[in-house]
């Protein structure tokens, strides 16, 4: 189940949430964000970086590919963070000098993410390593909004 919540950025008391796909490609839209929910495209792609999960901004476009698990990708966008919860086909790409993090979940259990960027040298610039801690972690996050049992991985 991919979800949507909308909070403002000082705050972890959610302001808007929706399971609806289209819904949730309209809002990521706005933002400059593409969402998209694809099955096996897979070329190109690396493993995501355990640094993903401090806020952080990248010089070029990041196309991230959710293979199985679920994990909470956090989108910092003019004083809201969109917390995009993302399941197995889910595919995103985040436009280059967005602030965001990435929360794959407790080990053992976290989500399986590959990553795509087209630039040759990665440019990856931590921006604020606290605002992570304000928000719920993934494993909250996903009880409090019924999405628990989603957390485990495929066998």
């Amino acid at each position: 189940m991919t979800l949507l919540t909308l909070y403002p950025e000082d705050q972890a008391d959610a302001e808007w949430t929706t399971r609806d796909r289209t819904d949730i490609a309209g809002w990521l839209d706005r933002i400059g964000v593409a969402f998209v929910h694809a099955e096996g495209v897979r070329s190109g792609l690396f493993a995501a970086s355990p640094e993903a999960d401090c806020e952080h901004t990248r010089g070029h476009p990041t196309d991230y590919l959710f293979l199985d698990g679920v994990g909470a990708l956090h989108l910092h966008h003019q004083g809201r963070v969109y917390l995009l919860l993302c399941t197995p086909g889910d595919r995103v790409v985040v436009p280059a000098g967005m602030r965001h993090w990435l929360d794959r979940g407790p080990a053992g259990a976290h989500a399986d993410v590959m990553v795509r960027s087209d630039a040759g040298a990665e440019t990856y610039t931590v921006t604020d390593a606290a605002i992570a801690r304000r928000f719920p972690p993934l494993e909250a996050y996903a009880k409090a909004v019924g999405a628990s049992p989603a957390l485990s991985r495929s066998p």
